[in-house]
């Protein structure tokens, strides 16, 4: 690794230079103080000037150690076996500080490599897929509405497959780019005061979703929130469809709201086959499916419904037995 800009060789002499006044200054507290402050300034040149600054930094520190030691106030004489032997367990310390420095500094920045790729890649795939598969809706639609018109039933079917594939596919799409801009930061919340009662009437109205299994138990008197509706909608909705697709087709699905402190808490229960207790803890993640749960989609869903509700100053959570259903619940905070 090549060294740094002259700059940062001066900041690292600085540095040393600082070390080795500050271990005179602690002197008489004995040498294991001493010669100890010289590591926190290794570290830190490592991370000024790179691999080649930290070697330079075990270099500049060399006469400083050998003043301190014992008998201290000597350069190269008068030293015993012992001071010798301290003398190399600090070099040999001080590499190991350097090396493990530098080669966390080249894993993060490879690190950062990968992601700037990945998000090259899905800025790539957002912009080069989006669009024919909007156009495959837009097509598939147009030609929907004609065969059902004509009574042709095949080819209503076979629309309609091609349709519901598409749509699938294109909300894998929006799932990975969401998961980017989320975890960057990039993505922007509009808070609005809303009332949750209300808005979650008018949200339910227009969802594709079996509306009639759904029980809600909302009091209207809630205390207003200030969220992103778009943002809140996503992940009612996602709790709310995933609640339904895991539990039996005639069992009902209760979304409760209700007020917990300075926090609105809400939680969606279903009946569904439950999730292992080892699994919980990593249901939040990035890309991870419950092993009872069908094997479909990309596991972004409760991800992104955790970066959603994190950024609004929430939390996520799920209670869960095996067999015997789930209950998600988050928090919102209230309106001031």
């Amino acid at each position: 690794m090549r060294a740094g800009p002259p700059s940062r060789i001066v900041a690292c002499v600085l540095v040393m230079a600082a070390a080795t006044a500050l271990g005179i200054a602690l002197q008489r507290s004995g040498p294991p103080i001493t010669y100890l402050t010289f590591f926190p300034a290794l570290f830190a040149c490592t991370r000024i000037a790179g691999r080649t600054g930290g070697l330079l930094a075990i270099g500049l520190s060399v006469p400083g150690i050998l003043w301190l030691l014992p008998p201290s106030g000597s350069f190269l004489v008068n030293h015993s076996v012992a001071t010798w032997t301290t003398f190399a367990i600090y070099l040999a310390s001080g590499y190991v500080v350097v090396s493990t420095t530098a080669r966390l500094q080249d894993a993060v920045r490879a690190r950062d490599r990968l992601l700037a790729q990945r998000d090259d890649f899905l800025r790539m795939v957002s912009h080069d897929l989006r669009s024919p598969l909007g156009a495959v809706l837009m097509q598939a639609d147009v030609q929907l509405r004609g065969a059902r018109a004509r009574g042709e039933a095949p080819v209503v079917s076979g629309l309609e497959s091609i349709r519901r594939n598409a749509a699938r596919m294109q909300g894998m799409i929006d799932e990975l780019v969401d998961t980017v801009q989320l975890e960057a930061g990039r993505f922007q919340l509009k808070p609005q005061r809303l009332e949750l009662a209300s808005w979650l009437t008018e949200a339910l109205s227009h969802a594709a979703l079996e509306t009639g299994r759904i029980r809600t138990e909302v009091p209207a008197d809630l205390p207003p929130m200030e969220v992103d509706p778009a943002r809140l909608e996503r992940v009612v909705l996602n709790l709310l469809s995933n609640a339904l697709k895991y539990s039996p087709p005639e069992a009902e699905v209760v979304l409760r709201a209700e007020r917990a402190g300075a926090e609105l808490l809400v939680s969606v229960r279903d009946h569904g086959p439950g999730i292992p207790p080892d699994e919980i803890r990593l249901l939040f993640e990035r890309f991870h499916r419950a092993s009872t749960a069908r094997q479909e989609g990309l596991g972004l869903c409760l991800y992104i419904a955790r970066l959603i509700v994190e950024a609004h100053g929430g939390r996520i959570w799920v209670t869960s037995s095996v067999g015997a259903g789930s209950t998600f619940q988050f928090t919102l905070p209230l309106a001031p």
